[in-house]
């Protein structure tokens, strides 16, 4: 059960964590990326191959791999979903900006130009927004993949997934997984309790306590939308914001569940912090530059 309402399941535009699960389970991408063993692996595309200038990158699918729907999956859905990133203004589109064009060499082959040599070209098609979906079907209005799951029903209450028996992989042991969505009445404490207590019989005081704390991973963060015209292309501005949005006073002075400043995405990647007067030492002098006064 969740509390959180389904959120967007558009490769083109999801960014939370549960909902890009979700779509993995749905569908595929050509390749994967394996992080324990830093490789590449197949998926979609059983093999692919580049040109010597690294400009030309040729991919190879899996014969036979059908949609949820019944259709086979063929070369033009992989062009298709390229093509899609673009006509629904995504914004992940700029990853694939060096991309010149997108050829079917056949039904099981398509091939991608670009304008410049890019060895980080794998990983941008074992990235979740080039989940290849069906040229011939609107996915805003039921996602269809060709992943080891398919939903058979999704509302406000309710989200079903139902194995695949047509999978091109191994079929997934559960026969169907729900989804559940209630709201959330329960206060944020949660507690634990002990073979043979009573949590309400247990007394409490400041020598004794049954609460037991524990770190979640999140944060609160910032965007810009680049797509409008504003002051908030000029990297000047957005170092003003990093000084009156500092993160170790904000922790300070808010309080409450908060442990630490968070300075990246990734938990344990932790860089030095870029002081407030280092950036306010960076402002001053381009403000001395252009001739204005400023008071410190």
């Amino acid at each position: 059960m969740r509390s959180r309402q389904l959120g967007d399941l558009d490769p083109a535009f999801v960014y939370t964590a549960f909902e890009t699960y979700l779509l993995s389970q749905v569908c595929n991408t050509l390749i994967t990326y394996d992080a324990k063993t830093e490789s590449f692996l197949p998926a979609l595309a059983h093999m692919w191959e580049c040109s010597e200038d690294h400009r030309l990158w040729t991919f190879y699918l899996r014969k036979g791999v059908r949609f949820h729907n019944g259709r086979v999956m063929t070369s033009r859905d992989v062009q298709a979903t390229l093509q899609r990133l673009v006509d629904v203004h995504s914004p992940s589109i700029w990853l694939y900006r060096d991309i010149e064009r997108a050829e079917v060499a056949g039904d099981y082959c398509i091939k991608f130009v670009l304008h410049r040599p890019n060895r980080f070209f794998l990983h941008l098609f074992s990235c979740i927004r080039m989940t290849i979906l069906p040229y011939d079907y609107n996915v805003t209005n039921t996602l269809i993949g060709t992943g080891p799951f398919q939903i058979s029903e999704l509302n406000e209450d309710v989200l079903k997934l139902t194995a695949f028996d047509a999978y091109y992989g191994i079929r997934p042991h559960l026969d169907q997984v729900h989804f559940w969505f209630v709201p959330d009445l329960s206060p944020n404490d949660r507690y634990y309790e002990l073979p043979g207590t009573d949590r309400l019989s247990l007394t409490t005081g400041c020598d004794q306590t049954n609460s037991i704390n524990y770190p979640a991973l999140g944060c609160q963060y910032m965007l810009f939308n680049f797509h409008k015209e504003g002051i908030h292309h000029h990297p000047l501005f957005r170092q003003a914001l990093r000084i009156v949005y500092d993160s170790v006073a904000l922790v300070r002075d808010l309080g409450g569940n908060r442990i630490t400043p968070a300075n990246s995405f990734l938990p344990g990647k932790v860089q030095p912090k870029t002081g407030p007067l280092l950036l306010l030492d960076m402002l001053v002098n381009y403000c001395i530059t252009a001739g204005t006064k400023v008071r410190r």
